[in-house]
C-alpha cells in the first residue's frame, strides 16, 4: 500500500500539494502544540491502511508481552518492509511535519526495535510515565468498546516517585487532559516533558496503536534499561 492510499493528503497535504493550506495548518498545529504539547489529526489514516495494520497485528507471530504493564509491543524489527507504518516513518514530509510542529529539527531513532512499534493494550492498565523519545507521534488503529483513553498533562510535571499519586489524587488532577482512541487519528506528543497514561480498556477489542519515535538529535537509541522497561523480558540489545 502506497501513502496515497494510506494517508489523507487532501485534508492534510504534507506531500505540499496545496501549499497555502499546509502553512496554515503548520502554524495552528505549531501554537496548539506549544500550548498544550499535543497535535491531535483526526482521520489522518485511511480505512484501508487501519484494517491493513490491525491485520498485521491480529496475524503477528513476532509481537512480545510485557505482563506488568499489559501491553503486547511488535518491534520496528519485525515489522513488515512494505507496512504504511515504515513507509510512513520514513518518508520525508512526515520528518518535515514533526520538524515544523515542535520548532526544531527531529531526527528518527536509530534503535532498531524502538523506532516504531504497534502496542495491543490488554485489560490491564499503562502506568503514568514519561517517555524515552523526545516527541512521539502516535497512530491510532483499533478502539476498545469502554476506556483506552489518553491521559496526560499539558505542562511540563516534575520527575520524582510521587508524581503518579500527586497527579491522581492531589490537587492537579483538574490539569489532566483526555484524549479517546480515534481510530485512523495521529497524534503528537512531547512525552518526554508531559507524563501521561493509556486507562484500562475493556471489551472483545483491544486498543491497537503505532508509536514513531523522534529526537532533538541524531542517532539516539535505547539503553539497556529503558528497553527492558520497555519491551519486557525481551528487551535485550
Amino acid at each position: 500500500m502506497g501513502l496515497e492510499s494510506a494517508v489523507d493528503l487532501d485534508r492534510y497535504p504534507l506531500d505540499r500539494r496545496d501549499p497555502a493550506v499546509l502553512k496554515t495548518l503548520m502554524a495552528q498545529w505549531r501554537a496548539e502544540f506549544e500550548s498544550t504539547g499535543t497535535v491531535l489529526l483526526r482521520d489522518f489514516l485511511k480505512r484501508g491502511a487501519i484494517i491493513e495494520i490491525a491485520e498485521m497485528v491480529v496475524e503477528s507471530d513476532d509481537s512480545v508481552a510485557d505482563s506488568t504493564v499489559g501491553v503486547t509491543t511488535l518491534t520496528y524489527d519485525r515489522i513488515p518492509e512494505s507496512s504504511p507504518l515504515k513507509l510512513l516513518y520514513r518518508w520525508e514530509p512526515l520528518l518535515d511535519f514533526v520538524s515544523g510542529v515542535v520548532g526544531e529539527h527531529a531526527y528518527r531513532s536509530a534503535d532498531d526495535r524502538a523506532a516504531v512499534t504497534v502496542h495491543g493494550h490488554e485489560p490491564a492498565d499503562e502506568n503514568w510515565h514519561f517517555d524515552a523519545a523526545d516527541y512521539t507521534l502516535t497512530l491510532h488503529v483499533l478502539a476498545p468498546e469502554y476506556g483506552g483513553m489518553f491521559e496526560y498533562v499539558p505542562l511540563p510535571w516534575a520527575t520524582g516517585e510521587s508524581f503518579p499519586a500527586q497527579l491522581i489524587a492531589g490537587p492537579r488532577r483538574h490539569s489532566v487532559r483526555v484524549l479517546p482512541t480515534l481510530p485512523g487519528a495521529l497524534m503528537l506528543h512531547a512525552g518526554r516533558l508531559s507524563v501521561h497514561r493509556v486507562t484500562p480498556s475493556r471489551g472483545p477489542v483491544p486498543r491497537v496503536s503505532a508509536t514513531m519515535d523522534f529526537h532533538s538529535r541524531p542517532g539516539r537509541t535505547l539503553g539497556e534499561e529503558a528497553r527492558r522497561r520497555r519491551f519486557g523480558a525481551e528487551g535485550r540489545p
